[in-house]
């Protein structure tokens, strides 16, 4: 009898699907997002792009062994938008580029990276 090896999560299931959410968790506690404002991810054969009401974010990454690894700076768009929304910007650039995590349970995904956690819900195609 030989043993099942681990296998790591199928990137091509993550390729052109969306993904939103309106809170994250951290140390155990759930945020939502400034002002009500929604987070959407989104990815492709070669990249992720991210926007929560403000700026979009972007850059190349590769999904591999179940880890978003961004091969570059994640890169933003430059408006000036309320604090807080300029924060929770940075915030979600200071998440993607920590290399979380991904597992993806029917139409839910979720990422991890330290103590944070994002659960996204896929949009309708």
């Amino acid at each position: 009898m030989s043993a099942c090896a681990a296998s790591s999560p199928d990137a091509s299931t993550l390729v052109d699907k969306t993904f939103t959410t309106s809170s994250i968790t951290t140390a155990g506690m759930t945020e939502p997002l400034a002002q009500g404002s929604t987070l959407v991810i989104t990815f492709t054969s070669d990249g992720v792009s991210a926007k929560a009401d403000c700026n979009t974010l972007f850059g190349p990454a590769t999904l591999e062994d179940g880890v978003v690894i961004m091969t570059n700076q994640v890169a933003s768009t430059m408006m000036a938008c309320d604090p807080a929304l300029m924060d929770q910007d940075q915030r979600i650039i200071d998440f993607l580029s920590a290399t979380p995590s991904w597992s993806l349970d029917g139409s839910l995904l979720t990422l991890t990276a330290g103590d944070t956690t994002m659960t996204l819900q896929q949009s309708p195609q």
